[in-house]
């Protein structure tokens, strides 16, 4: 194998390892998880989302943000004793990501949620809010692991993020 392909590719593997401050501006991604209803009897139900924000500041104390995120399940969850139930939540959230190329997220904002299940129909719109943390893979992406609370769900997700 040719010295120059070998020392390339190890260099854009270092500059790709480099932790970074993202600057302001926005980003989307995408996220992937489990569902869990706060009801006795009901399995939990794969789901998958959707996140755009606008980073307004980034210092040496971390960044903050704004983010509006649509969740919906994919694949229903059971209830024992018959029936399925899904689910659909919008949230906006302030969220803080502390600096590093592995860092915490922390959110909190309001999200409404509509859940139906057999027989039964829920539509609130609550508090919300959010803990996780994620891995700076390079300038424009990164890696995220999440645990939502809802009023009557949680949300398990690992998401990717990417800045326009």
């Amino acid at each position: 194998m040719n010295l120059r392909y070998v020392s390339a590719a190890a260099l854009l593997a270092l500059a790709a390892s480099m932790p970074v401050h993202a600057e302001p501006g926005p980003y989307f991604g995408a996220k992937g998880g489990f569902m869990d209803a706060d009801a006795g009897g009901h399995d939990k139900a794969l789901a998958a989302g959707g996140i755009i924000g606008y980073r307004f500041f980034d210092d040496n104390r971390g960044s903050g943000s704004l983010e509006v995120d649509l969740s919906t399940t994919l694949k229903d969850g059971d209830i024992d004793g018959g029936g399925d139930w899904d689910a659909m939540v919008l949230g906006a959230y302030f969220a803080y990501r502390s600096v590093g190329e592995v860092y915490f997220k922390g959110k909190v904002g309001f999200a409404d949620q509509d859940v139906d299940g057999t027989g039964s129909v829920e539509d609130d719109t609550n508090v919300s809010f959010g803990i996780g943390g994620g891995w700076q893979i390079n300038r424009k992406a990164a890696l995220e692991v999440e645990y939502t609370v809802y009023d009557d769900l949680s949300f398990f997700s690992v998401g990717f993020i990417t800045r326009f």
